[in-house]
Parts: C-alpha cells; sequence; structure tokens
C-alpha cells in the first residue's frame, strides 16, 4: 500500500518538539510568522520561522518566537 507523502509540522517549545499539524501541502513564509496548511484545508500560522525541514522523515520544525 502506497504511503502520503505529505508531511507533519512542529513547533520548538521548551525544547521539545510539540506536532501542530498533520498533513501538510503547503508551507509559505511571512513576514514574521510560517502560515501551515494541510490537505483537508485546515490552516495554522506560527509566529516565527523554519528551524528545518527533514525531507526523508516527511518533519517540518518551526521555531517559536
Amino acid at each position: 500500500m502506497p504511503s502520503m507523502c505529505e508531511s507533519h509540522a512542529y513547533v520548538l517549545r521548551h525544547g521539545k518538539e510539540e506536532k501542530i499539524l498533520d498533513d501538510v501541502v503547503l508551507l509559505k513564509p511571512e513576514k514574521g510568522s510560517v502560515l501551515l496548511r494541510n490537505l483537508f484545508g485546515d490552516e495554522v500560522r506560527v509566529k516565527g520561522q523554519v528551524q528545518e525541514i527533514r525531507f526523508t522523515d516527511h518533519r517540518i520544525i518551526l521555531r517559536e518566537e
């Protein structure tokens, strides 16, 4: 069975990664924040920036400011 290739988004809080959104299909950096949208149209905006993206793990790590 083929697996989905969408990523999962996490935010770094107090040194730990907290999952904030599954099935991310859009990541849009904006001035001072990052907008994420998933397959179902749910959106999350994080005040901060991208820390790293792990393509092979399908993980997006954001750092809050």
